[in-house]
């Protein structure tokens, strides 16, 4: 089975490897080529939802692409800083959108990618959940105050996000909330639930569950539950070996009827599929290829995806059925990938 790719139009940012000193550069490509640089980049690169990665999905707010990236500051006073930028879509300057990004992991893109969902606050301390207006940088609203947060993910709509919020020493808990005011509202109480995205139907999550070993890794499986906080059940049932964790979620499609995780432990981290329906799970690609997944297209045919494992010396971005076959190298030298879809 043959990919099914983009048209030349949609684009796909990586951040890549310019030589043997580690020198990362945000770079856009076309899926058949480079495109001209539009900043420097630190670990973390994302696309707004606007200009579609795959046929027959064309977005209205298309012309207000950009790229959400972050780099690493030291200021006068010695203590190093993690600043959040935008650049366009079709290059030129980038813009501040926030100075103290506390944790790149927990951020996401409204779907009319007019607002940004992050964290910010000090690394020891209260931290807030905060919505950034995109165009202004203003911080439009303050979602929730913790200790700290996990995943964020917003509602297909737009009107309501959920997110992780750390409770105790190792605990966490689902929340939702609207985008426009209201407050939090708990959907697990467990402390034991993380990673939370959003999808048509259903949001995914994982849940852990003690290892029966002692010196063991906990066990993370994939639970459904539906907005209303109804219909909580456990989607997967896997048995993960000795310092293996398990599944987190990764992306739905847009159609809520294919879903893409990561089976993550201890030097592992590879890409599955899983059905929404019977909780069946299939590694994507082989143990050699080793492929990382960083998102799956809204119509759900293709996955983004990194070769190499979780921590290569060298890896490639790549294209990959979701139903498996032939990998499509879209950029070599590069990791991080992030697409517009």
């Amino acid at each position: 089975m043959s990919a099914v790719l983009p048209p030349a139009s949609a684009t796909v940012t990586v951040v890549k490897s310019l030589s043997s000193v580690v020198t990362m550069t945000l770079v856009t490509l076309c899926f058949w080529s480079l495109v001209p640089l539009l900043a420097p980049a630190g670990a973390f690169a994302n696309w707004s939802p606007g200009l579609t990665a795959l046929i027959g999905m064309l977005a209205p707010f298309a012309s207000s692409t950009g790229v959400l990236a972050t780099k690493l500051l030291q200021p006068p006073d010695g203590e190093l800083g993690v600043v959040a930028f935008v650049v366009p879509a079709a290059g030129g300057r980038s813009r501040t959108l926030l100075r103290n990004w506390e944790d790149t992991g927990a951020v996401a893109w409204a779907p009319n990618a007019r607002t940004v969902a992050a964290v910010t606050g000090p690394q020891l301390g209260t931290k807030r959940l905060i919505l950034i207006n995109v165009a202004t940088g203003r911080i439009v609203r303050t979602v929730a105050t913790a200790p700290d947060f996990g995943s964020v993910s917003f509602a297909p709509n737009g009107s309501r996000l959920a997110y992780s919020v750390a409770v105790g020493q190792t605990g966490s808990d689902i929340f939702t909330a609207g985008t426009s005011g209201g407050a939090p509202v708990a959907l697990t109480r467990d402390h034991r639930s993380s990673g939370p995205v959003w999808g048509r139907h259903w949001i995914v999550f994982s849940r852990s569950r003690p290892p029966a070993r002692q010196g063991d890794a906990p066990k993370l499986d994939l639970y459904l539950v539906e907005p209303s906080g109804h219909g909580l059940h456990r989607l997967t049932h896997t048995n993960p070996g000795f310092l293996l964790q398990g599944l987190v979620a990764t992306a739905w499609s847009a159609d809520g009827t294919r879903l893409l995780a990561e089976f993550t432990g201890q030097d592992t981290s590879y890409a599955e599929t899983v059905n929404p329906v019977t909780g069946q799970v299939r590694r994507l690609g082989t143990a050699a290829q080793g492929l990382v997944g960083y998102a799956l297209s809204a119509n759900g045919r293709t996955v983004l995806a990194t070769t190499g494992g979780p921590d290569p010396s060298d890896s490639n971005v790549v294209a990959v059925p979701y139903g498996g076959g032939r990998l499509r190298v879209l950029a070599r030298h590069a990791q991080s990938p992030s697409w517009n879809s």
